[in-house]
């Protein structure tokens, strides 16, 4: 562990890691521990107020974040190497504590897949509002969602959590089912529409538009074998989803009782045979949706 003595006595270098404070809007300064410039580049409270050892554990590589208008968001940067990332909680976490750590998770997160975040349709949306997606993927779309342990013994464990299940992504082709096939596409909007029925109060426009959404939310999945399609899931979902229920004025609530019928309803599919990816795809998806579904 590097301590604040040992670290201060390191030669000085010409470079710095410019790893920034991760929940500030300072100026760049570094907030590594494997910094060798003298510890006053140190300078904002949430930097001194992390001890060396957890100011960054990705060795100079931490993304650089830039304020815009008041919020960070992620500057393409070269991939993190594969090095623990994140330490263990104590059981006895702070709340805010434990907040912190999510949002560090999340920062590292959405570094290491670079997802987009700074077009233009997305800048309504909270530093918090990709944050809560970036934990339902972590819980739900990575390695270690699934448990899967390293078959090499000096690996890290933890840096599963940083990488999505490139499996489980590739397997994702194979929803494409439901709006390919016309039966199956017409049988999920009779299934959807049926119960929905007198629930809505955008119902004709949720009925009309149907196919629309249908495809938009398959296509987001069966395209997410493509690292550039990865990248633009948010950009995606805002343009598929969000923004045509905007436009037709649909009220929260009926988003959510939409997305969970058409979520459920595949169940009654019998010639869908995909049940269980379709359930890990939609139910963080649909978190991910209702979060990202305001002004």
């Amino acid at each position: 562990m590097v301590t604040q003595e040992s670290w201060s006595r390191q030669a000085p270098q010409q470079g710095c890691c410019r790893a920034t404070p991760w929940t500030t809007t300072a100026p760049f300064t570094c907030s590594s521990a494997s910094c060798t410039l003298r510890p006053s580049c140190c300078t904002s409270s949430s930097s001194r107020s992390r001890p060396p050892d957890r100011r960054c554990s990705l060795k100079g590589t931490m993304p650089l974040m830039r304020p815009l208008f008041g919020r960070f968001w992620a500057r393409s940067c070269p991939r993190a190497p594969r090095k623990t990332w994140m330490t263990s909680a104590p059981k006895q976490a702070s709340p805010s504590k434990a907040a912190g750590d999510r949002d560090y998770a999340a920062i590292v997160f959405f570094a290491n897949n670079r997802f987009e975040t700074g077009k233009k349709k997305l800048q309504y949306l909270s530093f918090g509002d990709f944050a809560f997606c970036a934990e339902l993927m972590i819980q739900n779309w990575t390695l270690g969602a699934v448990g899967e342990a390293p078959t090499d013994p000096d690996s890290q464990v933890d840096d599963m959590d940083v990488d999505l299940d490139k499996e489980f992504l590739q397997d994702l082709k194979e929803l494409k089912v439901l709006v390919a096939d016309k039966d199956l596409l017409d049988l999920h909007k009779s299934l959807v529409c049926t119960t929905l029925r007198g629930k809505l109060g955008v119902f004709s426009e949720m009925e009309a538009n149907f196919k629309n959404l249908s495809r938009g939310l398959v296509n987001v999945a069966a395209k997410l074998t493509h690292n550039k399609d990865v990248r633009d899931l948010f950009v995606d979902l805002v343009e598929k989803f969000v923004e045509p229920c905007r436009s037709d004025h649909w009220p929260l609530n009926d988003v959510r009782l939409f997305l969970n019928q058409y979520s459920a309803s595949v169940h009654s599919l019998d010639g869908f045979r995909h049940q269980a990816l379709w359930d890990r795809y939609m139910g963080t998806l649909c978190g991910c949706l209702l979060r990202l579904y305001h002004d």
